[in-house]
């Protein structure tokens, strides 16, 4: 496996997306990625985080998040010291019949899953470690 291309460690907190999408735009231009990689890793990015803004808070206050990307292959890790979560064991929302019945949120992992090649998911040393490729 390939050394990565850029880590950081951060709080979950609200303030910290806006820095780490800056962060992860940065990485993908050190990296010329091309402008489709460079969107997937952005947008996958984003829906794991903000899965632990919303859902890891629930363990309490200060939630660790440790973010890498890694290159060739182009990869995302994301790991985080919140509840214990697997993303690759949840079903697929269903779809609903029209805007009107439609719900608002829980369709992140299916983008995820929509713009990867992979997803792995492990509980270790108390964290959970999702690992994305990217192609």
């Amino acid at each position: 496996m390939a050394e990565p291309a850029a880590s950081l460690a951060f709080i979950a907190e609200p303030a910290a997306l806006d820095q780490l999408v800056a962060w992860t735009q940065g990485v993908a231009e050190r990296l010329a990625l091309a402008p489709s990689q460079a969107y997937a890793l952005d947008l996958c990015m984003e829906e794991m985080v903000a899965n632990i803004l919303l859902h890891g808070s629930l363990g309490g206050p200060g939630v660790g998040v440790w973010v890498t990307i890694a290159a060739d292959p182009l990869r995302l890790i994301v790991e985080d010291d919140g509840p214990a979560f697997d993303p690759c064991s949840q079903p697929e929302a269903e779809l609903a019949a029209d805007l009107d019945t439609s719900a608002i949120g829980g369709r992140g992992l299916a983008l995820v899953r929509r713009f990867s090649v992979s997803m792995a998911y492990r509980r270790e040393a108390g964290r959970n470690r999702v690992e994305i490729g990217l192609g």
